[in-house]
């Protein structure tokens, strides 16, 4: 397994607005994504560190983390995403409890435990 380099994350339906992570990746590749408005990283070992590199996302407006290894200490960083209208948290080890303080700083957004 190797990395996932920023340009075939971002063919994803060949759409640079768009991408889909699965296995191995660089979480510093999505820094230079700042345009993302979709993003899927799913079923990797994607964690509570690589979620800082989220917040630098400010355009997302749907991020699934389906199988992912982020805790309810990831939520800090995706708080702070203002555009944030869809999250899909199945199969993380995120509880009821931080779903709801997420939802407190993220009104608008419909998140799906």
């Amino acid at each position: 397994a190797g990395t996932v380099r920023a340009q075939e994350v971002t063919a994803f339906l060949g759409d640079p607005v768009c991408a889909r992570i699965h296995g191995d990746y660089t979480p510093s590749e999505l820094a230079k994504m700042a345009d993302l408005r979709y993003l899927e990283i799913l079923d990797t070992d994607f964690g509570d560190s690589d979620a800082k590199a989220l917040k630098d996302l400010v355009n997302l407006e749907s991020l699934s983390l389906e199988g992912t290894s982020i805790t309810n200490a990831a939520l800090e960083n995706i708080e702070a995403l203002p555009k944030l209208n869809r999250l899909r948290l199945g199969g993380t080890q995120v509880t009821d409890e931080g779903v709801r303080n997420l939802q407190i700083h993220l009104p608008n957004c419909a998140i799906e435990l």
